[in-house]
């Protein structure tokens, strides 16, 4: 399986380990002039991906609390059970 990758300079990849030595699954983040997702960007690529587009390419607070609903706390709460967050 591989990513797609349209451009060099035009995704950023954010990936994340746990302290026991887990991998969870990444996000890639394209830069896309409308900011939206080309769907063969996200075809053929590993389980769990997160794909998202923005006009910027770069990551920030509402990529970041996307990949940490949608992933983290998946993958999170998939272990332990029901996570309670004030």
């Amino acid at each position: 399986m591989a990513l797609y990758l349209p451009n060099y300079r035009n995704f950023n990849f954010f990936f994340t380990f746990s302290a026991s030595g887990e991998v969870l699954p990444p996000m890639v983040l394209y830069k896309s002039q409308q900011g939206r997702l080309i769907d063969s960007w996200t075809k053929s690529g590993p389980d769990g991906v997160l794909y998202e587009a923005s006009s910027t390419g770069t990551f920030n607070v509402h990529y970041f609390n996307l990949w940490f609903r949608d992933v983290s706390l998946t993958v999170i709460t998939t272990k332990i059970g029901k996570l309670y967050l004030n």
